[in-house]
């Protein structure tokens, strides 16, 4: 055929037409220019356009925008390319773009190795216990007066394992990734790991007016111990033996609706998300709790298509039971299964569609810890020790 241009735009082909699409171009000579946006192709067909460039002679541009790529199509693309100047490849907007070309940067420098970096972000209503959640993860007691969080409290560097509690892995840099978040003053004589990242405030009233801003001498008293914190870290030894092992940087996000607009800008695709609700709640506000839980899967969707998502119900021992805790998934099924995020949801098993939670339970702990390791996106990396380079986070 002497076909130079083919434009499938929004023909929702899937992977299985990526797969027969890349067939057909292991072979094809005359066509130069490729459009496939919005075909739905996902990583698998990517992957297979992908394997067909490494033997097409022809095409010099390929539109590969909205098509839910993630860590695996970009890696295999960019594989792909790492001995050909052409095709030029379009993967999205400026920000999708960017991402690429940092994964083709690190493919060309090689070697590669399997990314141990994410986000783990946990969002979910007010006073669900989100935060009693991460402290448990972290093997941290539970605290009755655990605050609110104001904003978002980021935790750097959690070394992860499966079943024992995760722990920070660099004290040094994890301190300073803290200080460089706070707006707290810190109290005489502490150290940078026990100031919080944000002004937590007093528990939320029950008036609902939330946890109290910070004042304007407490923000700026934090320079000096910022500085400090820059100076310990600078100064501390070389990597531990253990810099390969799988990090997280955890994203605990406050649940007052006056920060949804700044916390859905933190969402990504290469990040794993945790959907937390109150089963207290949803027996006392079965609407407003299932609305709270469908707004957040579809954010993510909207931001962040594609990505893993997992649901947690919390505060276990204050329902009956069983029958309970069934009849909360088919409602949370019935109220959510249309949405897209809902066909990237981890589960507990093919009949349940959330993790029924509780701080007293070694086991549930374990069982978490143990689901979201397991589903740590991966992807390429620069293989120096305790140097690995993410390219969700390069944009």
């Amino acid at each position: 055929t002497s076909l130079t241009t083919l434009d499938l735009l929004g023909n929702e082909l899937g992977s299985d037409g990526g797969q027969a699409l890349s067939e057909a171009l292991k072979i094809n000579t005359s066509l130069t220019t490729l459009e496939l946006q919005w075909n739905k192709l996902g990583d698998e067909g990517v992957q297979a356009v992908a394997e067909a460039l490494t033997m097409n002679t022809s095409l010099t541009m390929l539109n590969l925008a909205e098509n839910e790529l993630g860590v695996d199509g970009f890696q295999a693309l960019a594989e792909a390319l790492k001995t050909k100047i052409s095709p030029t490849i379009l993967v999205g907007d400026a920000v999708q773009q960017n991402r690429f070309r940092v994964y083709r940067e690190l493919v060309e420098a090689g070697p590669v190795g399997p990314l141990r970096r994410c986000k783990l972000v946990v969002v979910g209503r007010g006073r669900a216990g989100k935060t009693s959640l991460v402290r448990a993860l972290l093997g941290q007691p539970l605290d009755p007066e655990q605050p609110s969080t104001w904003g978002a409290e980021v935790l750097t560097n959690i070394m992860c394992t499966a079943g024992a509690s995760w722990r920070r892995h660099d004290g040094q840099v994890a301190e300073l990734n803290r200080c460089l978040f706070s707006f707290s003053d810190p109290a005489p004589g502490a150290t940078a790991a026990q100031v919080p990242l944000l002004p937590a405030g007093p528990a939320t009233p029950a008036t609902g007016s939330g946890p109290a801003a910070p004042s304007a001498d407490r923000i700026a008293g934090t320079g000096a111990f910022r500085r400090l914190a820059v100076d310990r870290a600078l100064a501390a030894p070389g990597t531990p033996d253990d810099a390969d092992a799988p990090l997280f940087t955890i994203y605990d996000m406050a649940g007052l609706p006056v920060f949804y607009d700044l916390l859905q800008q933190l969402l990504s695709r290469d990040s794993v998300h945790l959907v937390v609700f109150s089963m207290a709640d949803m027996q006392a506000d079965r609407t407003g709790c299932l609305a709270y839980v469908r707004s957040w899967l579809a954010a993510i969707h909207t931001f962040a298509p594609g990505a893993r998502v997992a649901i947690c119900g919390t505060h276990k021992d204050r329902v009956p039971g069983p029958d309970v805790y069934s009849a909360m998934a088919e409602d949370i099924f019935q109220a959510c299964e249309g949405l897209p995020s809902f066909d990237h949801l981890i589960r507990p098993s093919a009949d349940e569609c959330f993790f029924l939670w509780t701080t007293a339970s070694p086991q549930t702990q374990a069982l978490l810890r143990f689901v979201l390791l397991s589903t740590m996106p991966p992807g390429p990396a620069l293989c120096t020790p305790g140097r690995s380079l993410s390219p969700g986070w390069a944009c």
